[in-house]
């Protein structure tokens, strides 16, 4: 009689794909955060992370080219005009 693995005896629902052993597992590392992509502001000339700018769908970079802050005072005065 031939040996059968134990493999062969488990039963795997279609298509999944087979267990590595334990040893072929790498252990887990410590993920590095990735360095935040700066982007310029149109207005204040700054460089700041993407997380300060607002979305826009139309633009290639998918962000605002006004920082949240210049676009909260470029609307303040824009307001300001149009009560005046």
């Amino acid at each position: 009689m031939r040996p059968v693995s134990l493999d062969a005896l488990v039963r795997r629902p279609k298509g999944a794909l087979p267990v590595a052993p334990a040893a072929a597992i790498p252990e887990p590392t410590v993920p590095v955060p990735p360095e935040p992509e700066l982007y310029r502001c149109y207005d204040c000339k700054t460089a700041k992370p993407a997380s300060s700018f607002g979305a826009d769908k139309a633009r290639k970079s998918g962000l605002r080219n006004r920082c949240k802050d210049c676009c909260a005072n470029y609307m303040r005065a824009y307001n300001a005009r149009r009560k005046a």
